[in-house]
């Protein structure tokens, strides 16, 4: 099995995947096949089966925001 997150670098763009949704504020995304609990701080919904382009911010502790232009202040970070 690759796990496509341990290769991960800071600047690095990766899509990602709702996947599950545990409450507002956490859920699961499909990083390429591999799956994260991840927190979202942005005030905003996430919907099942929503694809983000995520840009690594820091790989410890690894945290992501979204890449597009339209909601760039969008964060998330991995819950260990």
């Amino acid at each position: 099995m690759k796990f496509v997150v341990d290769q991960l670098h800071f600047g690095d763009i990766i899509e990602a995947e709702v996947t599950e949704l545990l409450d507002e504020n956490d859920v699961i995304m499909s990083f390429q096949g591999d799956l994260l609990r991840v927190q979202n701080h942005s005030q905003r919904s996430l919907a099942l089966g929503q694809k983000l382009k995520c840009r690594v911010k820091s790989t410890k502790p690894l945290r992501f925001e979204i890449a597009s232009h339209q909601i760039a202040s969008f964060k998330m970070d991995l819950v260990v």
